[in-house]
């Protein structure tokens, strides 16, 4: 199980139209990042398998947290978006119809572009694992070395995170994000 290797640093769940246009679909999808973890190092990072039966408020957006034991939920929603609501891009919604009518979705917020939503969310997952600051945005990026690089981009579109800073693959460019905006990793 995931829970017994790594930790989950952080997640964002996507509006049902995130995938709309690329693959005409039209469903809700979770972005986990997680850690692994060495064999010496003991669980950390935010529990990620537990759910709470929730009811949604009537002509809302909100939910409630029910007792099973006493009230049918209407759905189960991961307790990570229930304790990090701003990690829910758009609004829970009783409007998806994956399955049959009236199923849970996440409506999207089209007020902000779903790429700047996306970024702010990251961002405040690297922030949290941040532990110091350096002056200059290549030096912050800091160097890696040509075999792991190398490593890292095998995996295109792939994030990591290593010595608490937020690497991302794009088109075999290895990306550092440094204030919010990615830089060139400098090989080492």
């Amino acid at each position: 199980m995931m829970a017994d290797r790594a930790d989950l640093l952080t997640a964002v769940r996507l509006p049902d139209t995130a995938f709309k246009k690329n693959a005409d679909t039209e469903v809700v999808a979770d972005l986990l990042i997680f850690r692994k973890r060495l064999q010496e190092q003991s669980p950390g990072g935010h529990p990620f398998v537990e759910t709470e039966g929730v009811k949604f408020n009537p002509g809302s957006s909100t939910v409630q947290v029910v007792d099973r034991s006493q009230t049918r939920p209407d759905f189960s929603l991961n307790k990570f978006f229930l304790d990090h609501p701003e990690k829910v891009l758009g609004e829970h919604s009783t409007q998806g119809t994956m399955y049959r009518a009236d199923q849970y979705t996440v409506k999207p917020n089209t007020e902000t572009p779903l790429s700047e939503q996306l970024n702010n969310a990251l961002q405040l997952a690297h922030d949290q694992y941040q532990t110091q600051a350096v002056a200059s945005p290549e030096a912050q990026a800091g160097a890696v070395s040509a075999e792991r690089q190398a490593e890292l981009k095998s995996k295109p579109f792939a994030y990591h995170i290593e010595d608490d800073k937020l690497y991302q693959n794009l088109q075999q460019n290895l990306m550092t994000n440094v204030g919010g905006e990615l830089v060139p990793t400098p090989a080492g």
